[in-house]
């Protein structure tokens, strides 16, 4: 009788421990998991007020022309330039942002020509590309809440050689300019953004 009592309360304590031990490790587990999801870093890219999970390519057709006396506004003509901008804004994000712009120049008239690809904001912009442009946003920067502007600056060339063509696209009812646009964000992990190098005569 007494070994049997020994038993019962031998088997009582193996089960309290192994309940105590299963809740102990459920309690970890949970623990864990929550540290985990507190860790996660906010990514809120913005692209012109559009938001940007990591690649999206779209159609620029809204430029800026400048002012003149002989063109009706917002129109572009023989010797107006104009341009467009990509503003790239990180907002609350919480890592460093790199970013890589590609153009697709493929569909402009001959008589319409890239004059500069500018960050007009005192930011640096590097050409790793033929038509590729990179930067990367520092997350003290993203603190500061500095944002990124890329300005594309086009010009419609006064070429006498083009006066015919200039008024078959001048007389085309509806006539706009399009340029695709990809852009790539990712998390800048402090790699070297290496200028493209043009290809030489031979290379080509």
């Amino acid at each position: 009788m007494k070994n049997k009592i020994i038993y019962i309360i031998c088997a009582i304590m193996i089960f309290v421990s192994i309940y105590e031990i299963t809740n102990t490790y459920g309690l970890f587990e949970s623990q864990k998991d929550l540290v985990a999801d507190n860790t996660v870093a906010k990514w809120n890219i913005y692209i012109n007020d559009y938001s940007l999970n990591t690649t999206e390519t779209f159609i620029i057709d809204n430029f800026t022309f400048e002012e003149s006396n002989t063109v009706a506004d917002n129109k572009i003509a023989p010797g107006i330039t104009g341009w467009f901008d990509i503003i790239i804004d990180p907002k609350d994000t919480q890592v460093s942002v790199r970013y890589d712009i590609t153009f697709d120049f493929t569909s402009l008239p001959n008589n319409i020509t890239i004059e500069s690809i500018e960050e007009t904001s005192g930011q640096q912009i590097i050409k790793t590309g033929p038509n590729t442009y990179s930067n990367y946003i520092t997350l003290a920067n993203i603190n500061d809440g500095i944002t990124n502007n890329i300005r594309v600056y086009i010009k419609w060339d006064n070429d006498e050689a083009n006066n015919e063509s200039d008024t078959v696209i001048g007389l085309t009812e509806d006539n706009v300019i399009q340029i695709p646009v990809s852009i790539t964000v990712s998390q800048y992990l402090n790699e070297v953004i290496e200028p493209y190098t043009e290809p030489t005569s031979e290379e080509e």
